[in-house]
């Protein structure tokens, strides 16, 4: 395998080459390049190109869309950082009518595997802790709860996950039907069949909340 850094010091090197080797780079160690750095190599690559080979293929306003796919790539990685970051991200859809500070969002969650690792822990320990049912011993989970376990995961993990955001962004949920939990793309039901602790989850929803005055 080439090293990366060969595409950047190396006079040689077409600034085509440099986009595979940065997604390289993301993809096998997990480095996210600040987008300037990545528009200042890109701009380097083309130079250093250009004064090799002053023939070289390079097309009128070639560079202004590497510039524009660069601009791109930045914004996609901000939203994977800010994700990665807090566990979400959130848009505002809509403001509702007559409901003052009120407005309708959009949330994609992510559930990292650690943290469904550690609920399950959190979860089947205090079961145990307060399990008493009948016909079982105190403290033991019987076999019809263990078949549910990953969907009292799921459950506190949303529960944890919603109210992390809403600290986070200065909402507060709303009673009744207008507070009414609404799921994206999957029911509730392909949720909670869908999960399994352990593995790497999102799910979206649109809830209406509150700005916190």
């Amino acid at each position: 395998m080439v090293p990366l850094m060969t595409f950047v010091t190396t006079p040689y090197a077409p600034h085509r080459v440099l986009k595979p080797a940065m997604a390289s780079c993301v993809r096998i160690l997990g480095i996210h390049p600040i987008p300037q750095q990545r528009l200042r190599l890109a701009r380097l690559g083309v130079q250093r190109a250009h004064e090799t080979d002053p023939d070289a293929d390079l097309v009128h306003g070639e560079e202004d869309a590497d510039e524009d796919d660069v601009g791109d790539d930045a914004h996609n990685l901000e939203e994977t950082s800010a994700m990665s970051n807090r566990g979400y991200s959130m848009s505002i859809l809509d403001d509702v009518q007559g409901e003052d500070g009120v407005a309708k969002y959009g949330f994609e969650f992510k559930i990292a595997e650690a943290d469904s690792k550690k609920t399950r822990r959190d979860t089947i320990r205090n079961m145990k802790e307060n399990a008493s049912f009948k016909g079982f011993r105190k403290g033991e989970i019987p076999p019809f709860i263990w078949s549910k376990i990953d969907q009292f995961v799921l459950e506190e993990c949303f529960s944890k996950n919603l109210k992390s955001a809403l600290d986070n962004e200065g909402l507060e949920l709303l009673e009744g039907d207008l507070g009414k939990v609404n799921y994206v793309d999957r029911s509730e039901a392909d949720l909670k069949r869908e999960f399994q602790s352990g593995s790497p989850f999102s799910y979206k929803i649109e809830i209406c909340l509150r700005k916190k005055a």
